[in-house]
């Protein structure tokens, strides 16, 4: 069935298509229900080891077909245990998440299941983000793959403050911290047009853009010039990344502290300086001098 999936998808078979999808996650979640904790039975209701034979058969018939495609899995859950104390983790959901994460690659180890990318989910803040991805990585590199790609393909920092500055600041946040660490995909949960907590960056009722599109916007602003330049922050809460082609220079700036941060331009090279700001009133709204950042603001500042 995957097989075909593939085929129909990427080559055409059945009146299909061409996308040329290059990653294939085999399955969703599957250690959101394990025995003694229904916790998402509609997305699976064998165990374990039910889980890591289904991935060890489909990943091998995949690239055995496929070769050019990129398998991977599993989309965990959580890994929220990391957080808690032993008396608190034993006996609990979350240990078995970090069981089952364990169980998982050591069992595709030994029967040298085909393996390109590792994928999991978070809904966390972002410095636990931050401690998450270094969790994740360490793992991996521990059971010999520390070269593989990560992917945190469902994530939304905070999203009860959907259609906030604040939210736009937290997802920003997210997007630079983890620009400075593992993962090599982030995908968003949601970009839905709905009514949902999840549907981060549109308004169902009025049709336009939340604040964090706008944000997403800014970010992108980044990466169109090509070339990340140093940038570091030595203040919790303010998260920093800035780009350049050679000519122009944007940083963003995030501040999830409680207080203004004032902003000293005076280490710029140019006395010409202006900037975007996104927040509760500003959605990438352009300021010709600034020289404080509020709380749950964005500044993308270019010079």
């Amino acid at each position: 069935v995957c097989a075909h999936i593939v085929a129909h998808y990427n080559y055409g078979w059945a009146n299909g298509f061409h996308y040329g999808i290059t990653y294939w996650e085999i399955w969703n979640e599957p250690d959101g229900t394990v025995p003694g904790f229904p916790y998402k039975a509609e997305l699976w209701t064998g165990t374990p080891e039910d889980y890591y034979r289904l991935y060890d058969v489909t990943a091998k018939h995949l690239k055995a077909l496929y070769p050019e495609i990129r398998v991977g899995g599993y989309a965990a859950t959580a890994f929220r245990g990391i957080f808690m104390s032993p008396e608190e983790l034993k006996g609990s959901r979350e240990e078995l998440f970090l069981n089952f994460f364990a169980g998982f690659f050591d069992y595709i180890r030994a029967h040298q299941s085909p393996i390109d990318f590792f994928s999991w989910h978070s809904y966390n803040t972002v410095d636990k983000m931050v401690i998450l991805d270094d969790y994740v990585h360490t793992q991996l590199e521990q059971r010999g793959f520390g070269e593989l790609e990560t992917h945190i393909n469902e994530w939304n920092p905070r999203h009860g403050l959907r259609g906030t500055g604040e939210h736009a600041a937290q997802i920003l946040a997210c997007m630079i911290a983890m620009q400075n660490g593992h993962p090599a995909v982030m995908n968003l949960y949601d970009a839905r047009f709905g009514v949902s907590s999840y549907g981060a960056l549109f308004n169902p009722t009025t049709g336009k853009p939340f604040p964090a599109y706008y944000g997403m916007v800014a970010f992108n602003e980044l990466k169109k010039l090509g070339w990340q330049t140093e940038t570091v922050s030595d203040t919790a809460g303010i998260y920093a990344l800035s780009a350049t082609d050679g000519t122009t220079r944007r940083t963003a700036i995030v501040n999830l502290t409680e207080e203004k941060q004032p902003l000293d331009y005076s280490g710029i090279e140019s006395d010409f300086h202006h900037a975007w700001v996104v927040d509760d009133v500003h959605l990438l709204s352009w300021t010709p001098d600034i020289h404080v950042i509020r709380p749950g603001q964005i500044l993308l500042i270019e010079w």
